[in-house]
């Protein structure tokens, strides 16, 4: 066996190095490369963190955005279930922090007549968002996002209606790399939609003139609504309506239709479910102010709500330019079901509880069309009723009642 010295001797050539070890210099050289390498990990391990951070900031804002607009990607029964904070307010959050806390902001409510739900109903984000005591949402870098609601156009010209950005690991606009600065835009199109459809009636056939009504959130904690009137086939269209959960109603010429339809709009063009077996009572014909004097009004109304309906009660609103003229009869395909006694009756009077008069409930058979005649309007004499506007509403045993509205 040989000595390290005998060893290092014997390869002096090859290897300067004595038996006393390293020299001072050679240690300063070899703690300056550790160093230098130290630095390089450490280097490599902060941008490892920092890259960490960048990404989960990207993600985290993405479930900002889903918080305030809902996920179009949540599914259920066929029909997008998530529309978030804007889908219960009708409007963008004025801060991040309304998305966990509600303040003064509009309570959840129910509206059973429209089936419509609409409210605060947050908080829209977990816990582990708020990450400081003042609630105050932050990147994952510790600085808080700057959230706007000023409308600016997209690089494409759509409508940008809000904006969350994270100025990156520097905290100040502008940089690349980690410190690049990160922005989520939140579109017109993320917002809102043009609804379209059809209405057909009990006949299956399209539902011309009837007035679609759609209710939507109103961004105040309420609801707002647009009609419109249905063209050839039935068809109707509305545009730019708030993305969720909204109802809509549909009013045959002359009558109302009381039932609700759901309609979820969910995309920027919204193809909604035909709307058939619609049924109402509705004018048909031209309404006439016949007699000697036009003293006679003859209007006609058909029943195609599906079903024959009992007719308990009637009243007409009308406002003549000249005078105050009452009528006496009212007649049902040529037999009268009203016939006044000591009182005669006047503009909005409901004919059944006028005094003396006598009152006779009608059954009104599916698909058929009534012949309703009011005779003799006087106020000291025949009136000639020819331009007078009339509001005349059926009372149903149901308790329901539609209007018609004519002008002879």
């Amino acid at each position: 066996m040989f000595s390290k010295c005998e060893i290092m001797e014997k390869f002096k050539d090859e290897n300067p190095i004595g038996c006393n070890g390293f020299t001072m210099m050679e240690m300063i050289i070899v703690l300056s490369i550790i160093g230098i390498l130290a630095s390089l990990g450490l280097k490599a391990f902060d941008n490892v963190i920092l890259n960490m951070k960048f990404e989960s900031t990207i993600q985290e804002m993405e479930e900002l955005k889903k918080a305030m607009v809902g996920d179009p990607q949540a599914i259920q029964n066929d029909v997008r279930a998530s529309f978030g904070y804007f889908g219960d307010m009708g409007s963008l959050p004025s801060s991040l922090t309304d998305l966990i806390t509600k303040g003064g902001q509009p309570a959840l409510q129910v509206n059973t007549t429209l089936d419509m739900v609409y409210g605060w109903n947050g908080p829209y984000l977990r816990t582990t968002f708020t990450q400081d005591s003042n609630g105050n949402l932050t990147d994952g870098f510790g600085n808080a996002y700057v959230y706007s609601t000023m409308k600016t156009l997209s690089a494409d010209g759509d409508s940008v209606y809000a904006t969350i950005t994270s100025y990156g690991d520097d905290g100040s606009p502008g940089g690349g790399g980690t410190a690049a600065d990160i922005i989520i835009e939140l579109f017109k199109s993320d917002l809102y939609g043009s609804v379209y459809g059809n209405i057909y009636d009990v006949n299956d056939f399209g539902m011309d003139n009837a007035t679609v009504t759609i209710y939507y959130l109103n961004g105040s904690g309420g609801l707002a609504s647009s009609s419109e009137v249905t063209s050839n086939e039935g068809f109707y269209y509305f545009p730019r309506i708030p993305f969720g959960l909204n109802s809509v109603r549909i009013a045959p010429l002359g009558g109302i239709e009381t039932h609700a339809h759901r309609a979820v709009v969910s995309s920027t063009v919204n193809v909604q479910p035909n709307i058939f077996d619609v049924g109402s009572f509705y004018l048909t014909g031209t309404a006439t102010a016949t007699g000697s004097g036009n003293q006679i009004v003859d209007f006609n109304i058909r029943n195609e709500l599906g079903t024959s309906v009992n007719l308990v009660d009637y009243s007409a609103t009308y406002t003549h330019s000249s005078a105050t003229p009452t009528y006496d009869d009212l007649q049902l395909d040529g037999t009268s079901i009203w016939t006044a006694g000591g009182t005669r009756a006047g503009s909005g009077a409901r004919l059944a509880a006028v005094s003396g008069g006598t009152w006779v409930n009608s059954t009104l058979d599916n698909n058929t069309t009534y012949g309703f005649t009011m005779r003799d309007f006087q106020d000291g004499g025949n009136q000639d009723m020819t331009g007078v506007t009339f509001t005349v509403r059926l009372f149903l045993g149901t308790g329901q009642y539609y209007d018609f509205v004519f002008t002879p």
